[in-house]
């Protein structure tokens, strides 16, 4: 029998595998199609991501790209919606996705195309040896010891804790996983690690740092957390592309719902005369919103890229 996939616009990753039945009694999930946190830090210590059980990630590319579970591949939702009868019946699905993966604080893997497009900081703890340098990021050498030391925390003292740290790993995964925790204890929200044997260019000597700095780069539609806070407090139309169970649990003031896979379906009830504020749980689904607005013929639509997390309508947002 074929094992693999069965994704939904609620979804930010799904997981597929011969070991449903065991899981599940061992760590029962909230829904009977559902994993836990805990199941899939299991797979993950065990090795059997991409060998017994395969994960994939239907987040949009650029997200994929930004940090996905170590062994995911990556199929957008709106590419496996074109092939969703596809014959795989034993499928389970991740809702917590990332988020619930940072919850565990288990490390993320970027792809050699996040390093490529830059506006990041690059952390090597191999002081001395020839690594990844570009000229649209920064690359910090540093031993491990010093990251964790004071050095460390005063080198990144000034840094926005939304600047996104991708660590370098050169084989030893309890180092990456160290200096990961120790950006973890600084409050980085937005960490990776990159295996340094994936990338294809040549290495360079890093430079010597005496400072580093970073400012977000948004693209286009996309606004800062502080605009889309002013957006809600001055009672624009604010979007909430979340399923309906989630915004019942807790939105943003004065929020309309209207569920992404829904959409293409439902856009019309939106008004094209006022501008329209996207939110969604990470960014994924509202990023998607805005593409297919703008398709639709909604020219004034902007989208909040970050995390959002909401009780009744008091909501924080986590870029």
């Amino acid at each position: 029998m074929n094992r693999m996939i069965a994704a939904s616009a609620l979804l930010a990753t799904a997981l597929v595998g011969p070991w449903a039945s065991q899981a599940q009694a061992a760590q029962p999930a909230p829904e009977a199609d559902e994993i836990a946190n805990e199941q899939m830090v299991s797979f993950y210590e065990q090795g059997a991501i991409g060998k017994q059980v395969w994960v994939v990630d239907s987040r949009p590319t650029p997200k994929y790209i930004s940090g996905h579970i170590p062994g995911a591949s990556n199929l957008p939702l709106d590419v496996l919606k074109k092939d969703f009868a596809n014959g795989y019946a034993d499928a389970w699905v991740y809702r917590n996705g990332v988020p619930g993966w940072n919850q565990k604080a288990q490390p993320l893997q970027a792809e050699a195309a996040l390093l490529q497009k830059g506006n990041l900081i690059l952390l090597d703890t191999a002081a001395g040896q020839p690594t990844i340098v570009t000229p649209n990021n920064q690359t910090l050498q540093m031993s491990l010891e010093a990251l964790q030391a004071e050095q460390g925390q005063k080198l990144l003292a000034g840094l926005s804790r939304n600047a996104p740290l991708v660590v370098l790993d050169r084989g030893d995964m309890n180092a990456v996983n160290a200096a990961l925790e120790a950006l973890r204890d600084l409050d980085f929200r937005r960490i990776a690690y990159f295996p340094l044997g994936a990338w294809k260019a040549p290495l360079a000597a890093a430079p010597a740092l005496t400072t580093v700095s970073w400012a977000p780069v948004y693209a286009p539609g996309q606004v800062s957390p502080k605009a889309f806070e002013e957006a809600v407090a001055s009672g624009k139309f604010i979007l909430d592309v979340r399923p309906a169970a989630d915004f019942a649990r807790g939105h943003f003031k004065g929020a309309v719902n209207l569920p992404i896979e829904d959409m293409e379906r439902d856009y019309a009830q939106l008004p094209k005369d006022v501008p329209i504020f996207v939110n969604c749980a990470t960014g994924a689904k509202s990023q998607k919103t805005f593409d297919i607005l703008g398709r639709k013929g909604y020219a004034n639509v902007a989208y909040l890229d970050a995390e959002i997390a909401c009780k009744g309508e008091t909501c924080s947002i986590k870029e």
